[in-house]
């Protein structure tokens, strides 16, 4: 499950790109969440990178204002869902059944 979600953050990027979002991912996780997921440790710069880059960023978003509209996915119009949906009615089938059962 974990491999699946990697690569489907992955798939959001060029192919190129994918490796080092890959790497990217397992250094913000910590060892515990390698180890359960299976994945291997990312080298110890990437690590120091990942963790300056994300520390520069929350410094540099203080000086923007603060936001006044929340931007929520399920807010905006999807190419996979021009017309919206229901939470309820997303996953596969077996899933949205057992879901909408429980719902009643």
């Amino acid at each position: 499950m974990a491999t699946s979600t990697r690569e489907l953050f992955a798939g959001w990027f060029p192919r190129p790109v994918r490796p080092l979002v890959r790497v990217g991912i397992h250094a913000m996780l910590d060892d515990a969440m390698l180890a359960a997921f299976g994945f291997r440790p990312a080298p110890r710069a990437v690590r120091a990178l990942v963790a300056g880059a994300l520390r520069l960023r929350g410094r540099a978003l203080r000086l923007f204002p603060a936001r006044t509209r929340k931007h929520f996915i399920t807010g905006r119009p999807q190419r996979s869902w021009p017309h919206g949906y229901r939470i309820a009615e997303l996953g596969p089938p077996g899933l949205r059944a057992s879901v909408d059962a429980d719902d009643v």
